[in-house]
């Protein structure tokens, strides 16, 4: 896990150096500080409140409850098994993603993430405990318990998922971006995700891969005027996590 802290804080302070140098979007001095002390603050309280609790829930299902293990007939040691699994576990997270935006009681949590107006790098790990809750509910339930996915392979696409939030939230504008995002999820495909206007907010699910979106027509490519949520205002850590429990 060491390794992954160390990833984790040099991926976000490439991305934040990046992001200064080359914005897509300019935004005040104040604006930035701001999102940057809430968002790194909100990431703090929630890591305090569930690391161990989610860590240590998803090796104790993994290990001490007999599961349903419907994947029980791969073999996960296989190189091409665990890209195949890696690659589904992108569809999971697209699917639960998608549900978060659905149904009344995850979107109550979910919309913390998007009542950011300034949108970056931090932004990536900006989620409101409720919504960690679930998460770590449904990957128990779902990909643990019924799956029988090794608790390795999960722990690694969770890695990869952080790197890949890190980077499409990061305000960066740079060539190459829409040819890449045929194939991976970029700045530019998860602004609209980040659209003021709900049905633009509604689409551009995927995390690593944007094919799932493609595949599932939740897909929309335009430039995105403004971000955030309507009638929301920058907010502190306070009022940041007592709105996850407002209904809008």
């Amino acid at each position: 896990m060491k390794i992954v802290f160390i990833i984790t804080v040099l991926v976000i302070a490439i991305l934040l150096l990046l992001e200064n140098i080359f914005p897509k979007r300019k935004y005040s001095t104040k604006i930035k500080a701001l999102s940057y002390l809430t968002d790194t603050l909100l990431s703090v309280f929630n890591n305090i409140l569930l690391y161990i609790i989610s860590i240590a829930s998803l090796y104790y299902v993994a290990e001490n409850i007999s599961s349903i293990k419907l994947l029980s007939f791969l073999n996960f040691n296989n190189i091409g098994i665990i890209l195949f699994t890696l690659v589904f576990l992108d569809f999971a997270i697209y699917v639960w993603h998608y549900m978060n935006h659905k149904f009344d009681f995850l979107w109550l949590f979910h919309k913390v993430h998007h009542s950011e107006k300034y949108l970056n790098t931090l932004s990536g790990i900006r989620f409101h405990i409720g919504e960690l809750v679930g998460s770590i509910v449904f990957k128990s339930l779902f990909l643990i318990f019924l799956l029988g996915i090794p608790i390795k392979i999960i722990l690694i696409s969770e890695t990869i998922v952080l790197i890949s939030s890190l980077f499409h939230h990061t305000n960066i504008k740079f060539h190459q971006e829409k040819f890449l995002g045929k194939l991976f999820v970029m700045p530019y495909l998860h602004q609209v995700h980040h659209s003021i206007i709900r049905k633009e907010h509604d689409s551009n699910f995927g995390v690593l891969f944007s094919f799932w979106d493609r595949l599932f027509n939740t897909l929309q490519e335009k430039e995105v005027k403004e971000i955030g949520l309507r009638d929301i205002s920058f907010q502190n850590i306070f009022k940041t996590i007592i709105f996850g429990f407002k209904k809008q």
